[in-house]
């Protein structure tokens, strides 16, 4: 009998082994042998209990990786971890006031109440709290109410009690080495803890401090990128008045109003024009991104006659195109196109095409304007004869100073904002930007906007 038992062990060990471990161990015979079967039950369950636990850190880490806010993801540690380790409430607290406070922030519970919720603070320098920061290790009370008689004035302790727990578990977080906060483990049974709940929850406290630590950067991040936009916002409005000024005054010296400007003269108020004409183009380029970035980019949509507004653009276009001996030509559908749009924002989007498509072709090529309907879409395409664009090159098209290896051909200046103010313009209208490229042979710039929209004017939040 007894060596009957020790092979079903033998064969419950190899079974563990392979990781089979739902089916609990049948612990018989007597003595010995029975003891070996309970300790091997313990085991399979110790196990069985592990690899449950991995798994749902697994999907806690994945779901974090997937942009989880810090409710979502204790709401989540909450759900998910009740059938396996015990706890009947979790609270998340934050250090703050240059570390003399600690402030709740977040608490679920199965009880019925909870009395130290979210705002709750207190003092951090001579709590219990500050103890386990000095030694970065998780905290056992297991009997929760000969705690509060030892310590009557600790008022977090009297209000946990009062909710009807019993037994806690404080786990520290840290961010960058440094200590940030705390995250509660209460549960209503006296004794629930022991050292083998520390391991468990001081890993469900590392992947918090983990998330925590990249949300902190992203927040950072987040507010520089805010920063920088209203710098270059402030500077671009403060630039551009004196930019005007300068260019008004090149162009009172160009016209003779003081004295005929002598050939050399000439060419130099030319040449202070034409840096000037630059400059003010990309002051006008970052108030243009500064504002849609900022939310206040207006769009004062109007039914737009597509036929129409292209060949009143035309006239303009072909002026820069025939300067650099380019061919502009126009390609539209027959039938009567309408498409509601900011008109003036329409022309910007054009104005920056076709100037790309005129600083990257040679002399004596085409550049194509189409307008037609495609997918319940109005489709407009830039096409070039040019130099094209490489793969590599693509994705940074329509990025905020994107540029690439390809160079206009006359040395033109180009600082990069031009494609992403494009963009940015059509995504607030509704609609999709791409590009077509093939090196030597030119490219086709294309854009889709809703032919149904709203024709009234609005102002649109730009994410």
């Amino acid at each position: 009998m007894q060596n009957t038992i020790i092979e079903q062990y033998i064969n419950d060990i190899r079974r563990i082994s392979a990781g089979e471990l739902t089916e609990p161990v049948t612990i018989g015979g007597t003595g010995t042998a029975h003891r070996l079967g309970e300790e091997l039950e313990r085991l399979r369950a110790y196990l069985l209990r592990r690899e449950r636990e991995s798994a749902q850190f697994s999907r806690i880490i994945e779901r974090m990786n997937a942009g989880m806010d810090m409710d979502s993801i204790l709401s989540y540690i909450y759900d998910s971890f009740q059938p396996l380790i015990p706890f009947d409430r979790i609270g998340f607290s934050l250090i703050e006031n240059n570390g003399t406070t600690v402030r709740a922030q977040w608490a679920r519970s199965r009880l019925p109440a909870i009395l130290l919720g979210t705002g709750y603070e207190a003092p951090l320098h001579g709590s219990s709290l500050h103890s386990i920061i000095e030694t970065g290790r998780p905290r056992i009370i297991n009997d929760l109410s000969a705690y509060l008689a030892a310590k009557p004035s600790s008022e977090s302790t009297r209000l946990i009690v009062e909710e009807g727990l019993h037994s806690s578990l404080t786990c520290p977080l840290k961010s960058e080495g440094a200590p940030i906060g705390f995250l509660f483990f209460s549960a209503e049974k006296s004794g629930t803890y022991d050292e083998e709940h520390v391991d468990i929850f001081r890993d469900i406290a590392g992947h918090v401090s983990a998330n925590l630590e990249k949300s902190s950067i992203l927040d950072r991040l987040q507010e520089l990128n805010r920063l920088k936009d209203r710098f270059l916002g402030m500077a671009a409005h403060d630039l551009r008045g004196p930019l005007t000024g300068i260019s008004g005054m090149i162009e009172v010296l160009l016209d003779g109003q003081f004295h005929e400007p002598t050939e050399a003269e000439r060419d130099i108020l030319q040449l202070m024009g034409t840096a000037s004409n630059d400059v003010l183009g990309l002051v006008d380029d970052l108030l243009d991104i500064s504002a849609i970035e900022s939310g206040k980019l207006e769009l004062n949509h109007e039914m737009i006659n597509v036929r129409e507004f292209i060949h009143s653009y035309h006239s303009y276009g072909e002026h820069r195109a025939k300067a650099k001996q380019i061919h502009l030509n126009l390609d539209i559908a027959d039938q009567s196109l309408f498409v509601s749009a900011d008109k003036r924002r329409l022309r910007q989007v054009l104005d920056n095409l076709l100037n790309n498509a005129v600083k990257f072709s040679h002399s004596h090529t085409t550049i194509t304007i189409r307008a037609f309907e495609k997918d319940s879409s109005l489709c407009f395409e830039i096409e070039d004869q040019g130099q094209g664009i490489s793969a590599k090159d693509l994705p940074k098209l329509f990025s905020d100073f994107g540029k690439t290896d390809t160079r206009p051909v006359r040395g033109e200046r180009s600082f990069g904002l031009g494609l992403a103010i494009v963009k940015r313009i059509i995504d607030a209208h509704g609609g999709k930007v791409s590009v077509e490229s093939t090196v030597g042979k030119g490219s086709i710039f294309r854009f889709l906007l809703p032919i149904h929209g709203n024709s009234a004017s609005s102002a649109l939040d730009i994410p």
